[in-house]
Order: structure tokens, then sequence, then C-alpha cells
């Protein structure tokens, strides 16, 4: 459990500095692939190259370091999930010979129902090992025909993380420098009977489209 939280809190901190790092290149206005050099071969004189340069470097660097964390976080899930699985199973033995015992049964009761799809459960069951995900912001309106509808953003969505980005203030910068690609969006649609939030995973593409804007939303 410990040892979840330490790489959960290595992640989060992994994507601080990659956004951070992004935002040096938004504002160089360059990306990971723009070239440095011109057509002959020189460096250009228009971009600051020894600021780039090592900016670049270290994005890969943390892409690796991070897909890294992404596989140990499965492995410490899965066994943290396997061991509460085993407890549930055991729990549920126990909770079934209690409704036979008690004649629920025969009043049909179906003590096999299950709520949530098996990849949502485990994404609750994250949530509650965790903390639950606090969302940065809350979708106030949806405009007809825009991306935000396309991907299937709701009012009153709680948006967890779009991408990396956890707060309002950096998601404009995000956002443009990601228009016509897929951004993952992270939200919370309701919450179940014992207030666990039910988690959906979506996909926002940015683009102009006939109204205001590449998102066609609000967010608050």
């Amino acid at each position: 459990m410990e040892e979840l939280k330490r790489l959960e809190k290595k992640k989060l901190e992994i994507e601080e500095e990659m956004k951070e790092l992004q935002n040096v290149l938004i504002r160089e206005n360059v990306t990971m692939h723009t070239p440095l050099v011109t057509e002959d071969g020189f460096p250009r004189s228009d971009i600051d190259i020894p600021t780039i340069r090592p900016t670049r470097h270290k994005i890969i660097t943390l892409r690796n370091d991070y897909n890294k964390i992404e596989d140990e976080i499965k492995k410490a899930l899965e066994n943290v999930l396997s061991a509460q699985t085993t407890k549930n199973d055991v729990s549920s033995s126990v909770a079934k010979a209690q409704w036979k015992e008690s004649g629920a049964q025969d009043q049909g009761v179906d003590t096999d129902a299950s709520f949530v799809s098996g990849k949502q459960a485990k994404v609750l069951q994250r949530a509650s090992i965790l903390g639950r995900p606090k969302p940065f912001c809350v979708v106030d309106s949806v405009a007809v025909g825009s991306p935000a509808q396309e991907a299937g953003l709701c009012v009153g969505d709680e948006i967890i993380r779009i991408q990396t980005c956890t707060s309002l203030s950096s998601l404009p910068a995000l956002v443009q420098a990601n228009l016509g690609k897929s951004l993952s969006v992270l939200l919370i649609r309701g919450y179940d009977a014992d207030d666990s939030p039910r988690i959906y995973r979506l996909s926002l593409q940015p683009h102009t489209w006939q109204g205001p804007g590449v998102l066609g939303c609000h967010l608050r």
C-alpha cells in the first residue's frame, strides 16, 4: 500500500515536471520535432537552441521514467487488488451463507448482482486505495456540434485530468499545443449509492468548428 502511494506521488511529480518543460517549448514556439538547423545545415538563429535542446532531452528522459513508473504502479496495483479480491471472495462466501441461513435467497435476493464493469471496478478500487480523485473543473455547458459534444462530454462532468493537465490555468497551453490531436480525458460522471465515483475515460480532439474556440464547452 505504501509503495503504491509512493509510486503515485513520484508519477505526479514527473507529470508536473514534464508540464513545466512542455511550457518552455511552447514559450519558444517549438515542438519536440521542430528542426533546429536550416536547410543548409546551420544552427537556426531565430530560436534559442541552448534552451530547447536540453529541454527536449529532459522531456525524453522523463517520458522513459514515466513509462517505468507506470509499469511499477501496474504491478503494485495488481498485487493490492489481488489481495483485496481474495479478501472480498472470502467475505462474499460468508455473506452468501448468512443470506441463505436467513432465508434471503427465498425472497428473491440476487447476491451475485454486479453494478460496475470489471475495468471500472478496478478504477474505483484504486481510487479508494489512494483517496478519491479530485476534479479540477466541472463542465458547465456543451455546444451542439462542438468537439466537446463529439467526445461525449456532458454538463456536470467533473474533470479529473486532461492528459497530464490538472489545472484550468495550464489547460489553454495544452489545448493549443495539441490541436487536431486526441487528448485523454479522465472524469467523474455521477456517484453510486456508496458514494463511489463513476469514473470514465473519453478522447477529446480540439479543432476549429463552426462555433467559437476549439473545444466548444465552458469549464468552471
